[in-house]
């Protein structure tokens, strides 16, 4: 079993849109780890803030909010605006991001490092956002590319709270996994080698994430396992036909309910029939599609939570 890191200390709120223009300003605020750092002039000449403002170098640029870095709650919210991003380098173009729940304000490689890092990448093969645990400078995929996104999202919020982890980009929810293994600690920006990249309106620490409504559910999952296996469809079969299982679990456990509908449609004819439980074995044994809902945990309203951390 993995055991939680925590970094104890007092809870610490970041609000930061970069005032003032000189290093010594930044240096109040944020350590620097690495890369060209500075407080760009605006854009906009009514504008009295001009961005956190990192040039292209030949190695990653980090930069650790607090002088000397100092760590945020373990249920936290983190939000940050990009402005501009050019990327010198074509093989992976536009590619940086965040970390967080860092056990130590180094780099995602150092192997002093641990915590989760949320990233963005243009190579095609996993372009999008990427959500990364860091174990000891060791990245694992939790959750890589997100080809929904058309482009480099501008807006980006993660909320931390009891091993979930929720990332928005331009306000739409398109990650949530579970990993509990680090709670808690460093808040850091990061840009790869040869990038020109301008941040503002960076928070975090300040907000408590919001409880989600409903329980994240595999879809299929009649059991309430959190898997999905040939036990699911025994179980529906005795729910409809041998009356062994009394409720489904959703709402009031009938079978017309809407949670119970979206958990358990298989073939998405809006009822639950022996066509569903058909549905999941073709999927399990003949290579036939997955439930209508998919074949990742979703979150449903009235149902409770059985996805496994």
């Amino acid at each position: 079993m993995r055991v939680e890191a925590r970094v104890r200390v007092p809870n610490y709120c970041v609000r930061d849109n970069f005032p003032g223009r000189s290093r010594q300003s930044l240096e109040r605020r944020w350590s620097i780890a690495s890369g060209q750092w500075s407080i760009g002039p605006p854009d906009d000449p009514f504008d009295s803030t001009g961005g956190l403002r990192t040039g292209p170098t030949r190695e990653e640029s980090w930069i650790w909010a607090g002088s000397p870095p100092r760590a945020a709650p373990e249920a936290a919210v983190y939000e940050v605006v990009y402005r501009t991003w050019t990327a010198e380098d074509s093989s992976v173009g536009r590619h940086g991001g965040i970390m967080f729940c860092a056990t130590a304000p180094t780099n995602r490689l150092d192997p002093m490092a641990s915590g989760y890092t949320l990233d963005y990448i243009d190579r095609e093969d996993d372009r999008g956002l990427r959500l990364f645990r860091v174990d000891h400078g060791v990245l694992v995929p939790l959750h890589v590319g997100t080809p929904e996104v058309a482009d480099l999202p501008l807006s980006w919020r993660v909320e931390v709270a009891g091993g979930r982890i929720r990332c928005f980009a331009d306000g739409n929810l398109l990650i949530e996994v579970f990993d509990g293994t680090y709670q808690g600690g460093f808040f850091g920006l990061w840009a790869w080698e040869r990038q020109e990249v301008t941040i503002d309106d960076v928070t975090f620490g300040c907000e408590a994430p919001l409880q989600p409504d409903g329980g994240l559910r595999l879809p299929g999952d009649c059991n309430s396992d959190g898997s999905l296996n040939l036990s699911d469809a025994v179980c529906l079969l005795n729910y409809l036909f041998q009356g062994t299982v009394p409720r489904l679990p959703c709402g009031d456990g009938s079978r017309t309910h809407p949670g119970n509908l979206r958990l358990l449609d298989s073939n998405g004819d809006q009822r639950i029939d022996l066509s569903d439980p058909i549905r999941v074995l073709g999927y399990l044994f003949l290579g036939l599609p997955p439930p209508v809902s998919g074949k990742h945990c979703i979150r449903i309203a009235e149902c409770p939570e059985t996805c496994k951390l």
